[in-house]
Formats: C-alpha cells, structure tokens, sequence
C-alpha cells in the first residue's frame, strides 16, 4: 500500500516561536494602519467632497440672505472656475466641470419664504456672488451681480 506522505516543519522552541508571532503581529498592524490612512486622505480630498461642501455652504449663504431684509452681497472667497452652479428657487445644484477626477454632482434643497426668490447659474467663473436685491436672491458673477 501506498503510505501518504509526510512533510514536517522544523519546530522552533518558544522564544523563536514568540519573535516570529510578533513580528507577524506587527506587519499585519502595519498594513492595517497604512491602509486606514490612505482611505482617510483619498477621502478627505475627494472631489466628491469638496462638490457636497459647497452646496452646503450654499445653502447657509442663501438662507443667511433670505433672512435678512437688507440689499446684500456675498462673494464666494475661493476660485470656482472648475465648477458649474445652478440656482433655482428651492435647490442649489453645483456640478465638477473637471471630468478628469470624476462626474460629481450636489444638488441641496432649502425652503425659502413664499415672498422671495432664487435664481441664477454661473459656470467656469472663478468668482462667484451671492446677492439679494428685494426680493430677489441671484446667483452670479461678481461683476454682473453687483450692477
């Protein structure tokens, strides 16, 4: 009969059996850390992020002028030149024009009174203002909005 084969390997006696269990312990906490923080940065700097940042902040400029009854201006204070915003009366849709890094879009819905109004859209246009004249919030270039 045939005998099956048998393959032994050396045993080590405790204290190399113990180096070789925390070295492996070490690599595998190594890897898992490594892997946490590179999730974290790709994530953190993410596109998609920074789309879903601006309609919030949007958001809270367009509440911030509906609530005030005064002629206001707000610019927005970073370059915007790579997206597309639209403004409608209940939603802000901002959209990644660099189609490069991914197609990302936001859209945020917000509630404003019955009596005022929001409308605009500006694309590729590095600075971009807020402004609410009466009853009108529009959404534009600072130079057309300001007129």
């Amino acid at each position: 009969m045939h005998q099956p084969c048998s393959f032994h390997l050396p045993k080590l006696n405790n204290k190399g059996s113990h180096l070789l269990f925390v070295i492996m312990n070490l690599i595998f906490v190594a890897v898992a850390v490594y892997l946490i923080f590179l999730f974290a940065i790709r994530s953190g700097s993410s596109k998609e992020v920074a789309v879903n940042n601006l309609a919030y902040e949007f958001t809270s400029m367009i509440n911030v002028l509906a609530g005030d009854d005064n002629k206001i201006i707000v610019g927005y204070p970073q370059d915007l030149s790579t997206y597309g915003l639209i403004l409608t009366p209940n939603s802000i849709i901002i959209y990644n024009l660099d189609k490069e890094n991914g197609d990302f879009k936001s859209e945020k819905q917000f509630t404003l009174p019955t009596t005022i109004t929001a409308t605009g859209a500006v694309e590729a246009v590095a600075n971009v203002c807020l402004t609410k004249k009466d009853n009108l919030i529009l959404l534009g270039q600072c130079q057309e909005v300001t007129k």
